[in-house]
C-alpha cells in the first residue's frame, strides 16, 4: 500500500485509525457508513496544499465545496464525548513518499478554518518540516540512517576467497600447506557466519528553528532558508567563503573539515544547537531540493471531483447551461477541441464500444447555442437523448476522463504531474455486466496516463472484476512485491470496527 489516511473528530468519526489505501481504490459501504468523511478527509488535506495558503483552510474553496463541508461546526464529528475539548480536526495522510500532518480548528459557523499544524515528512530525502502558522515559526528536522556491512565481515569474506584461490593451486590434498589452508577456511567460514548478522549504522540527524515572514509556502522556504544561513553565520563568524563563479557558496567537504577540526565536546544547550545548525550548514543544499520537490509535488497535483448523475436530458444541450454536468463536460470537450485529437477520440470511441453504446460519437454546435451529441449504430446516427439514462451516465463518464487524459497529457510535458479522480457511484443504471466494464476502465486510465482513482460505489460487480484482474495480471497483495496490485477495497460499516481480511485475490479493509 503506497497511501494511507488517519483522522480524529471529522464527520461520523471521533477516531479513524490508520486506513491504507491504493492508486485505484474502491470505496463500499452502506448509505451513512462514513464513505463520503474518508473522501472529505482526503480533499481537505490536498486543497490545503494546491492553496499554498499556511495559516488558513477555506472550505469553499475547490473540491471542498463540491463535498459540502460548509463551516467548522459541520465538520466536528456530532457523537463525541466531552465535545468541547476535542475542537479541532487533526488528519494524517500520506501519498507515496510524503506525509502530511494538517491539524484545523476555528470558530463555529465558519466556513475559514485556522491552522494549528502543519506537518510535512518526506521519506526521500529523510527532511521532517513543522510549522506553527499562527506564531510563524518552523521546525526543520534530518534523520538519515544508512546501515552497512561490518568491515571485519568483508574482509573475512576476501581472505577466504584468497585462500580459496590459493587451494585450487595446490595438486596434493595431504600436504602440509593444503591441510593449513583448508583448516583457515573452515576457521574463517565459521568467523563470517558470525558476522554475517553484525551491521553498523551510520546516523546523521539535526533539528534547528527559524521565525519566518508571510502566509504562503514559496515564502516560508525561502525565509527559512535566509534565516538559517543568517543564524549560522551570526555564531560562527570565523568560517573563510569559497566564492565560485555564481556566487557566493560553500563548498560542503570544506564545512565538514572545519567542523572537524574545530569540534569540541558538546556540554551545554546552545552548543548542541550550534552543532545542529553546523549539520543544516552543510545539508542546505539537500534542504531546498526537499522545498523544490514539495513545491513541485503541490504544483503539479490536480483533483477532479466526478459526480453521480441521474439527469434527464433533452436532445440539444444549452451552451449556458451551467448546472446540467452533461451539458458542461460536452462544451469543455467541443471548445478544446477533443473530438479532433486522435487520442482523445480514440480513447472515447474505444470505450463507448466497449459499453455497447455505439461505435462514433460526433458533437455538434448548433447556431452557437447548443449541442448536440449523436451516436453511431448500425450506419446511423442517433441523439444520445434517445438512449437509455445508463448509456447516458457512461457517456458523460467516458467524456469526463478524456478530458482528464488530455490535461494530463499537457502537463505531463511540463513536469510529472499526480492526478487524482474521485468517482461518485459510476454504475448508476448500468447493467451488471457493464458494471464490470468500469473496472476495466479504470485501470486502463490508470495503466496508460497514470491517473490515480477513488471510487464510491454500491456495486460488487466491480469489485469482483478488480479480483480478477489481480488474478490475470497475477498481482501481488504485498505492496513489497516487485509486481504489487494498483487495487484495493475500503469497506464500510454502519457499526464502527476496524479489521483486517486478506481475500484470496484482493484486500478488503472493514470499518
Amino acid at each position: 500500500m503506497k497511501n494511507n489516511i488517519a483522522f480524529k473528530h471529522f464527520r461520523k468519526f471521533e477516531d479513524f485509525p490508520k486506513l491504507d489505501f491504493n492508486d485505484i481504490t474502491f470505496v463500499v459501504g452502506k448509505n451513512n457508513s462514513g464513505k463520503s468523511t474518508f473522501v472529505k478527509a482526503f480533499v481537505m488535506v490536498y486543497n490545503y496544499l494546491k492553496s499554498g495558503k499556511l495559516k488558513q483552510l477555506d472550505l469553499n474553496q475547490g473540491s471542498v465545496e463540491l463535498l459540502n463541508i460548509v463551516t467548522f461546526d459541520r465538520a466536528l464529528c456530532k457523537t463525541m464525548s466531552e465535545r468541547e475539548n476535542k475542537e479541532y480536526i487533526p488528519i494524517t495522510l500520506k501519498l507515496g513518499n510524503y506525509e502530511f500532518y494538517l491539524n484545523v480548528t476555528g470558530k463555529k459557523d465558519s466556513t475559514i478554518l485556522d491552522v494549528t499544524t502543519f506537518k510535512i515528512t518526506d521519506s526521500s530525502s529523510f527532511f521532517a518540516l513543522e510549522v506553527d502558522p499562527q506564531k510563524e515559526h518552523a521546525i526543520v528536522s534530518y534523520n538519515y540512517k544508512e546501515t552497512v556491512e561490518n568491515n571485519a565481515l568483508n574482509e573475512a569474506i576476501q581472505q577466504k576467497k584468497a585462500l580459496e584461490q590459493a587451494l585450487m593451486s595446490i595438486t596434493d590434498e595431504l600436504s602440509k600447506d593444503s591441510i593449513d589452508i583448508k583448516s583457515r577456511i573452515e576457521k574463517l567460514s565459521k568467523n563470517i557466519e558470525n558476522l554475517k548478522d553484525a551491521k553498523t549504522e551510520i546516523e546523521t540527524s539535526f533539528t534547528v528553528e527559524a521565525d519566518y515572514n508571510g502566509n504562503e509556502f514559496t515564502q516560508l522556504f525561502d525565509d527559512l532558508f535566509r534565516e538559517l544561513d543568517v543564524q549560522y553565520w551570526i555564531e560562527n563568524p570565523n568560517v573563510e567563503l569559497i566564492e565560485e563563479s555564481q556566487g557566493n557558496s560553500i563548498d560542503e567537504n570544506d564545512v565538514t573539515e572545519e567542523i572537524s577540526e574545530n569540534e569540541e565536546i558538546i556540554e551545554s544547550d546552545e552548543e548542541e544547537v550550534f552543532s545542529d545548525l553546523r549539520y543544516y550548514y552543510i545539508n542546505r543544499n539537500k534542504f531546498e531540493n526537499f522545498s523544490d520537490q514539495f513545491l513541485s509535488f503541490t504544483n503539479s497535483s490536480k483533483v477532479f471531483y466526478l459526480p453521480a448523475t441521474l439527469n434527464k436530458q433533452s436532445a440539444l444541450l444549452s451552451i449556458r447551461d451551467k448546472n446540467n454536468d452533461l451539458a458542461d463536460v460536452v462544451h469543455k470537450y467541443y471548445q478544446l477541441g477533443l473530438q479532433d485529437d486522435p487520442i482523445i477520440s480514440g480513447f472515447v470511441k474505444e470505450w463507448i464500444k466497449e459499453f455497447q453504446i455505439g461505435t462514433d460519437l460526433k458533437i455538434e454546435l448548433i447556431n452557437g447555442e447548443a449541442y448536440d451529441i449523436t451516436l453511431k449504430e448500425n450506419e446511423v446516427f442517433i441523439p444520445l437523448a434517445d438512449k437509455g439514462m445508463g448509456s447516458i451516465q457512461a457517456v458523460l463518464l467516458i467524456l469526463r476522463l478524456a478530458s482528464v487524459i488530455y490535461y494530463k497529457e499537457q502537463e505531463s510535458k511540463k513536469s510529472n504531474f499526480n492526478y487524482f479522480v474521485i468517482v461518485e457511484e459510476p454504475e448508476l443504471n448500468l447493467h451488471p455486466a457493464l458494471q464490470s466494464k468500469l473496472c476495466d476502465l479504470f485501470f486502463d486510465v490508470y495503466d496508460k496516463y497514470k491517473v490515480k482513482f477513488i471510487i464510491e460505489t454500491h456495486s460488487e460487480y466491480i469489485i469482483r472484476r478488480s479480483q480478477v484482474m489481480n488474478a490475470i495480471k497475477e498481482y501481488a497483495l504485498d505492496s513489497d512485491d516487485i509486481n504489487p496490485t494498483p487495487f484495493s477495497t475500503i469497506y464500510f460499516n454502519s457499526e464502527f470496527r476496524c479489521g483486517c481480511l486478506l481475500h484470496e485475490l484482493s484486500a478488503r479493509w472493514y470499518i
